[in-house]
């Protein structure tokens, strides 16, 4: 009872004086010397997001690879590779007694045998061959920009999967309005009432919405303009995205930046799950699906009539200065090697 006591008392001064240290600081903000937000926020942004980059590159393999090398079809060794030196880098000492975040981010933090690994695989049009060496350690680069920062608003247009809505993206929509506090987000909710219909219809759909809001949001010249138009897309959104991109060529010239999260690029055609094969037929034939039959590539009788085969040869994604395909081979629903 009294060890219990004097834990309870310690526990009530530690509060008392964490109460009294975030008052301080709140004050110091509020009174150095008139500076603006901005001003305050800057260097600590900075400071953080280095602090993050040398935190993840303990859990990030990088390497670099031309363009020639990109995986395609049925080739799973990779993926295998992956799972093994993710396996064993999480079992390593050295990993185990890696530094946790800061306190702040503790919420976030996972033990180190479940701790995410990132495998950043990049390919570049101008390098000779490569062999595809992993170097895990070497902190975060982003990846490059073309030209000068343009002026004016940056859209970052979310798009939910299948089946979704709007309010699935809220947790990426927040992290990058705090990332980016002068950014503009739009929670794409124009095909949330029926994601099995054609994907050209939800494209045509998601075109016709950012449009609206680029005509709303960013009227100018001269202020606000649209600076740069980003998209970031989960499961079908992406090829929803990519659909859309033709009809939205008036912009082509603002696209930065694309990211997918577990999109089949490639359909379900390899899809080596026999359960979720055998449960997509049934949702394909029950409920007559026109969005499924284009990811089985069962929309025309002839493979290279299909939606997916006519979308891989529209322009869009080339206009992008970044382009990111994120996948896992832990994924049930999208095949690793269709979504990366």
């Amino acid at each position: 009872p009294l060890a219990a006591m004097a834990a309870e008392l310690l526990a009530e001064d530690v509060a008392f004086v964490a109460a009294q240290v975030a008052e301080a600081w709140k004050m110091l903000l509020l009174h150095s010397g008139g500076a603006e937000a901005s001003t305050v926020a800057l260097p600590l942004r900075a400071a953080w997001h280095e602090q993050m980059r040398r935190h993840w590159a303990e859990s990030t393999f990088t390497s670099v690879l031309p363009v020639s090398a990109v995986a395609i079809g049925m080739k799973q060794e990779s993926w295998f590779a992956h799972t093994k030196a993710a396996a064993e880098l999480r079992q390593s000492k050295e990993y185990q007694q890696s530094i946790p975040h800061a306190i702040e981010d503790l919420s976030v933090s996972l033990a180190p045998d479940v701790r995410t690994i990132v495998f950043d695989q990049r390919y570049k049009e101008d390098m000779g061959p490569g062999n595809g060496t992993y170097v895990r350690g070497k902190p975060v680069q982003a990846l490059g920009t073309k030209g000068k920062k343009p002026r004016g608003l940056h859209v970052f247009v979310l798009v939910h999967g299948f089946q979704g809505q709007a309010f699935d993206m809220r947790l990426i929509k927040n992290n990058i309005s705090l990332l980016y506090p002068r950014s503009v987000c739009l929670c794409s909710a124009s095909n949330e009432r029926d994601t099995e219909v054609d994907i050209e219809k939800m494209a045509a759909n998601l075109a016709d919405e950012v449009k609206d809001f680029i005509k709303d949001y960013c009227p100018g010249p001269p202020e606000p303009r649209l600076g740069r138009l980003s998209f970031v897309a989960h499961s079908i959104g992406g090829l929803v995205v990519r659909a859309a991109l033709p009809l939205l060529e008036d912009f082509h010239d603002k696209l930065f930046t694309f990211v997918s999260f577990s999109t089949p690029h490639l359909g379900y055609l390899y899809a080596s799950n026999m359960l979720f094969r055998t449960g997509l037929w049934l949702v394909k034939k029950l409920k007559k699906s026109r969005c499924l039959e284009q990811l089985c590539l069962t929309d025309v009788q002839a493979a290279e009539d299909s939606f997916l085969s006519r979308l891989s040869r529209m322009s869009g994604l080339q206009h992008f200065q970044q382009v990111a395909l994120v996948s896992s081979c832990q994924d049930q629903y999208a095949p690793y090697e269709s979504a990366r």
